[in-house]
């Protein structure tokens, strides 16, 4: 399968100010990506052989993206299945669906998982009861929500010495 085109994008599908990503791996190193969390290509690329991020704004890559970012780019909506085919997700091992989006992360991790058969499939939702609800129901799945209320918590109850929980909220 040809490599997508080297360019990226960051975006959210009803606001076109803030970033909106899909990720994901193929079997191949081609993977597809979609995140609001704009460091996470970074962190994820020197982790995966390949990444690819699909954003609706191509604004959002060079606003965002690291000069040393070396995956493939792509402008477009992280649902479509055609911008998703043209992605790599075919190919792919897994796949992370994470714009500021719950209903848009849902909707492409099912589609990824479902229609495209990616077996690591990851979504993260903003909202923890929608979060617990699916994870119930098979999906892996992530929420910055808890886990900052409980970095929070961990800060709130650390003594005012323990430089380790204050190093993992500064990390």
């Amino acid at each position: 399968m040809p490599r997508p085109d080297k360019q990226i994008s960051h975006g959210k599908l009803d606001d076109p100010v803030s970033p909106s990503r899909s990720h994901s791996w193929s079997k191949y190193g081609e993977p597809v990506m979609t995140d609001e969390q704009h460091d996470t290509s970074s962190v994820l690329e020197v982790r995966v052989d390949d990444v690819t991020i699909i954003d609706v704004d191509d604004f959002q890559f060079t606003r965002f993206l690291p000069d040393s970012y070396g995956g493939a780019k792509i402008t477009g909506n992280g649902i479509d299945q055609d911008v998703l085919r043209k992605a790599g997700i075919e190919a792919a091992d897994a796949f992370v669906a994470v714009t500021a989006g719950d209903n848009r992360n849902v909707m492409a991790a099912q589609i990824a998982k479902h229609i495209f058969g990616v077996e690591r499939v990851v979504c993260r939702f903003s909202d923890p009861i929608r979060e617990q609800m699916y994870s119930e129901l098979g999906l892996r799945t992530l929420s910055p929500t808890k886990i900052i209320a409980g970095l929070l918590q961990d800060l709130l109850e650390a003594d005012d010495g323990d430089k380790a929980s204050l190093a993992v909220a500064e990390s």
